[in-house]
């Protein structure tokens, strides 16, 4: 409802970003998740749409980024990234809130989830 959107936004104001600057960037670890996790499921949870990205410990040969059909470099991708390291993952939580002068603005909230990795896998040089 619209009120609960306008006291999520004074709860959670200090953490998000509003207007034309940098996002603030949140960064998740295993010794401050618990201070954090719920900050993050009410910023997924109430997002007009969220955007995730991962960092990995490489992508492979620059051959397959160039393959030009989608269906085949998804298939490579998808192959090399099982050989891969997730590093971190990167959730942005955008929150649409109009306002007079800018009807098309958004809030938005960045969490960096530093990970770790207890399997063995393919670092690239160039990825560190």
């Amino acid at each position: 409802t619209h009120t609960h959107t306008h006291s999520l936004i004074s709860v959670a104001m200090d953490g998000w970003t509003a207007g034309p600057f940098a996002p603030h960037v949140v960064d998740v670890t295993r010794r401050n998740w618990a201070q954090v996790e719920a900050g993050l499921r009410l910023a997924v949870q109430t997002a007009s749409f969220v955007a995730l990205d991962t960092e990995l410990s490489g992508i492979g040969g620059s051959a397959v980024m160039r393959e030009q059909n989608i269906q085949d470099r998804y298939v490579a991708m998808s192959k090399i990234v099982q050989s891969r390291a997730m590093f971190s993952l990167g959730v942005s939580c955008f929150l649409h809130y109009p306002r007079k002068e800018s009807p098309a603005s958004f809030i938005v909230q960045t969490f960096n989830l530093s990970l770790c990795c207890d399997e063995d896998y393919v670092v690239e040089p160039g990825a560190l």
